[in-house]
């Protein structure tokens, strides 16, 4: 797991890079003293369990890459208290849907990249939801993903880019938008 303590005398810390690592969780207030963290990158870090705990104190993060881990679904719960978090990545996890207010409690969100995931195959009404501020989404390379139900993609008036390739897309509904 990702050492809770090691973190204490870093408290001016901006950015913390840990992918690439052979972590099986993250715990309870691992990063509590690293308030000024702003990008917190644990990609490809064999995470398959996060909590509510594992991110507290880390109120003002910006950016957080949780790809390329073994999430087996989204972890809105768990990230709701990030107000101002702007990029998420979640791609190449083990989850097979998004579902409606996946994102919820992270109204901030400019971009989100969900790229790469195997097992992806839905993305249900009113995934996005509750991110009208979305100015960016990725959606590419999920071989399973077949289904964006209508309304996935509604009530965002800020999208200036939507990438939707190499998915295993045979028709999009009229509704994807509305």
């Amino acid at each position: 797991a990702v050492p809770s303590a090691a973190f204490g005398p870093l408290a001016s810390l901006a950015e913390l890079y840990l992918g690439i690592n052979s972590f099986s969780g993250v715990p309870k207030d691992a990063f509590l003293s690293l308030s000024k963290l702003s990008r917190l990158d644990l990609k490809g870090a064999a995470l398959s369990n996060v909590t509510g705990e594992s991110f507290n104190g880390l109120e003002g993060l910006r950016t957080l890459d949780l790809s390329d881990n073994r999430l087996s679904r989204i972890p809105t719960a768990e990230l709701v208290g990030m107000n101002r978090l702007e990029e998420l990545a979640l791609g190449q996890n083990d989850f097979d849907s998004i579902p409606m207010g996946a994102f919820a409690g992270m109204g901030n969100l400019r971009k989100i990249d969900i790229s790469g995931s195997l097992k992806l195959a839905r993305i249900e009404s009113g995934a996005f939801s509750a991110n009208a501020n979305l100015e960016e989404i990725v959606i590419a390379s999920n071989k399973a993903l077949a289904e964006i139900q209508e309304g996935a993609l509604s009530g965002l008036p800020h999208l200036r880019k939507l990438v939707l390739k190499d998915n295993a897309l045979t028709t999009l509904s009229d509704g994807l938008f509305s």
